[in-house]
C-alpha cells in the first residue's frame, strides 16, 4: 500500500448540526436608482457631451439648448425691471411728500387715495415684473441639462440640432452606488427576524462584501416568495447591473441537532450493513473508516451522529473507492477536477 500514490480527494470539516445552517440565494445586480432625464423647455440641441456608458458625477453637464432667445428674454425683463423699480422709487417720493400735503391740508384725501394707489400699483408691478424675471432666468438655467447623481448613462436619445421639448427623455441614468440586490424569501424565512446585513458574493467582479437589508416587499404576488431588497455599496464600480450575486443568509437550525453533524449525502457509503463516513487523519493523510447513525436529510445535507469531532474533514467524493489506511491529498472540487485525467 505504501507504493500506491495517495488519491486526490474532495473533503469536507465537519460542521456541528446545531450551528446556523447558510441558506443561499442567487440574485442579480441593478441600479439602486434610475431616471429618464429631459430638458424642462423647447429647443434645440447644440450639443450632447457624453455617449451611453459613459460614468458621470453629479453637476456635469450633459447636453445644452441654444439659449439665444432665453437670454435675449432675460435682458428684456432685466431691462423691464430696473424701469419699475424706478417708477415704484418715484411713487414713494410722490406718496411721502402727499402725506405731509394732507397732514397740513394743502391736498385733499381724495388727492392723496390717488397717489396710494399709484403706489401699490407700483409696487405690484415691480414684483410682478421681478417674478416673471425669476421665471426667465430658470428657464435660461434650464437650457443646460446635467446629471443629478453619480452614476451611468444607459441610454441617449438625442443628437445636436435636433428640437427636443419637456416630454423628451433625452438620457436615461443609473446610479451605480450602492447597487441594489432582490432576493425572492420562501414565506418560511421571510417570517424569521432578519439580520441587518448578510454577506454576498459577486464571482465576476472577485467581489465578498457584505449587503444592507433595506426592506421586505409584502406584494408577493403569484410568486409565493416575498422580495428582499438588498443594498451594497459599490464606490470603485467594480459591480456592473447584470451580474450575478451569491447572498448567504444563516437559517438557526432547529433543535434536537445536538450531537450531529452535517454532511454532504455522498460522504455516505455502505459497510456490513451500516452507514460509514471516512475520516482523514491530518497527521498522515491517510482516511479512517468511522460508523455513523443517520438522521434526517436536507437540503443542506444528511445529519450524522458517532464518534466524531467538529473540525475533522471527512471525504465527499469517491468514497467507494478508498481503502482504510489509504493515503489521500485532500482538495478543493476543482483542483480534483483538474487532477482527473
Amino acid at each position: 500500500m505504501e507504493d500506491i500514490p495517495p488519491r486526490p480527494v474532495l473533503t469536507t470539516p465537519l460542521v456541528p448540526a446545531s450551528e446556523p445552517v447558510l441558506r443561499r440565494f442567487s440574485a442579480r445586480a441593478r441600479a439602486a436608482e434610475h431616471t429618464a432625464l429631459a430638458f424642462q423647455v423647447t429647443g434645440r440641441v447644440t450639443s450632447m457631451a457624453v455617449h451611453a456608458g459613459d460614468g458621470v458625477t453629479r453637476g456635469q453637464v450633459l447636453a445644452r439648448l441654444d439659449d439665444e432667445d432665453y437670454r435675449l428674454k432675460v435682458a428684456e425683463l432685466e431691462a423691464r425691471l430696473e424701469a419699475a423699480e424706478a417708477r415704484l422709487q418715484e411713487a414713494r417720493r410722490n406718496h411721502r411728500r402727499g402725506r405731509d400735503l394732507v397732514a397740513d391740508g394743502t391736498m385733499s384725501q381724495a388727492e392723496f387715495d390717488a397717489l396710494d394707489s399709484a403706489l401699490r400699483q407700483a409696487r405690484g408691478q415691480r414684483d410682478a415684473t421681478r417674478e416673471t424675471l425669476a421665471q426667465a432666468r430658470a428657464s435660461l438655467a434650464d437650457t443646460v441639462l446635467r446629471a443629478p447623481f453619480d452614476g451611468r448613462v444607459v441610454a441617449r436619445r438625442a443628437e445636436p440640432f435636433e428640437q427636443v421639448g419637456p416630454q423628451r427623455a433625452i438620457f436615461l441614468l443609473e446610479r451605480l452606488d450602492p447597487i441594489e440586490l432582490v432576493v425572492g424569501l420562501p414565506e418560511a424565512l421571510a417570517a424569521r427576524s432578519l439580520p441587518r446585513s448578510l454577506q454576498v458574493r459577486f464571482p465576476a467582479a472577485g467581489v465578498e462584501t457584505e449587503a444592507r437589508v433595506r426592506a421586505l416587499v409584502m406584494d408577493v404576488q403569484d410568486t409565493q416568495v416575498y422580495p428582499l431588497r438588498l443594498h451594497v455599496d459599490n464606490p470603485e464600480g467594480r459591480i456592473l447591473p447584470g451580474m450575478t450575486a451569491q447572498v448567504a443568509l444563516p437559517v438557526p437550525a432547529p433543535d434536537g441537532e445536538e450531537g450531529a453533524f452535517r454532511v454532504p449525502v455522498t460522504a455516505l457509503f455502505d459497510h456490513r450493513g451500516r452507514p460509514h463516513v471516512w475520516v482523514v487523519d491530518p497527521g498522515e493523510g491517510r482516511v479512517q473508516r468511522r460508523a455513523v447513525e443517520t438522521a434526517a436529510v436536507g437540503r443542506d445535507g444528511v445529519r450524522i451522529r458517532g464518534d466524531l469531532r467538529p473540525g475533522e474533514s471527512v471525504v465527499t467524493a469517491g468514497v467507494t473507492h478508498l481503502r482504510a489506511g489509504q493515503r489521500v491529498t485532500p482538495m478543493t472540487r476543482d483542483e480534483l477536477a483538474g487532477a482527473r485525467p
